[in-house]
């Protein structure tokens, strides 16, 4: 998450985005990627969550955002959502979608399908943390809404000759 963050702080030194660009968490749990990212000074923020305890939750942890949580259900189209949002992050949301037991596929299509209609236009970004895809299984599942435009720097481990890393973290920009 932190390093979620950072890079974003890069992109507003950069110029390509600001701290007010409206963000939406995607599966805002317990609401900490809000707080965080609030903390960071980044201002127009909105979590949603298929769990309405979840929500409540992050109202107790959010209360400065509590009008800007809502329970969604992110594997479907939801007019509240429409072109509203410069950034998406996901840290492990995909993963927990990915991991349907029925019909995956048709999961995995509506997850990437929404959240590109809940970005206002072409290049703005999906931040997605996986611990269950490569950077290139991610790419694969994105390729008709978004491309990839950096994999982030996530600690590595040597195991039986091999390097690896728990999980992955990507940015992505709509088509």
């Amino acid at each position: 998450m932190y390093r979620m963050i950072k890079h974003l702080e890069r992109l507003v030194e950069e110029d390509k985005i600001e701290e007010n660009d409206p963000i939406i968490d995607l599966g805002t749990g317990n609401g900490v990627m809000l707080r965080e990212l609030e903390d960071f000074g980044f201002t127009n923020l909105t979590g949603i969550d298929y769990s309405p305890s979840s929500i409540k939750l992050a109202a107790q942890i959010c209360p400065n955002l509590v009008d800007h949580l809502f329970q969604a259900d992110i594997l479907k189209s939801d007019e509240r959502f429409t072109a509203k949002y410069k950034i998406a992050m996901d840290k492990g949301t995909f993963d927990a979608i990915s991991l349907t037991p029925s019909d995956k596929e048709t999961a995995i299509a509506n997850y990437s399908e929404n959240v590109a209609q809940m970005l206002e236009k072409k290049g703005d970004y999906l931040f997605i943390t996986s611990c269950n895809w490569t950077t290139d299984e991610l790419k694969k599942h994105f390729s008709k809404q978004f491309e990839l435009v950096t994999e982030l720097k996530v600690p590595k481990f040597k195991f039986g000759g091999k390097e690896g890393s728990s999980t992955v973290s990507v940015l992505f920009s709509k088509l």
